[in-house]
């Protein structure tokens, strides 16, 4: 089996391998994703917001550097943890979302994010501050 720091279900295995999520997508979305219940929801928009955002961080690190040497810089350089991040975070929005179950550091499981789901739930919901990217 795959080792990584997410702990799942058989139940969870199976879907995830019938619906094409990937372990890392899964990760990411416990990561990056908004609590709500006890599922973490990343959205599209949330992905292509969360993309800006590294955008930016990367602009800033790299004018940053390029200033100390007395350079311009116009283009960002990503490392490659970010870009592997990004190509991920892409990946789920090119899906439509994602939405990952958790139960006491215990995946139940992983399915796409429809907006019937978004339906379902109150407005009211909180980013988990230990797993924000900024």
């Amino acid at each position: 089996m795959f080792q990584l720091d997410l702990d799942c279900t058989y139940h969870c295995h199976f879907r995830t391998n019938t619906r094409g999520i990937t372990y890392e997508q899964m990760r990411l979305t416990l990561k990056y994703g908004k609590l709500i219940q006890d599922r973490y929801i990343l959205n599209p928009r949330d992905v292509y917001d969360l993309l800006e955002k590294m955008k930016k961080c990367a602009m800033k690190e790299t004018r940053q550097r390029a200033q100390q040497q007395g350079k311009k810089a116009k283009v960002p350089a990503y490392s490659p943890q970010m870009q592997s991040e990004m190509r991920v975070l892409k990946q789920i929005a090119d899906k439509g979302g994602l939405v990952v179950v958790e139960t006491g550091n215990l995946c139940i499981t992983a399915y796409h994010f429809t907006s019937k789901h978004w339906a379902s739930f109150s407005r009211q919901y909180h980013v988990n501050p230990k797993r924000c990217y900024l």
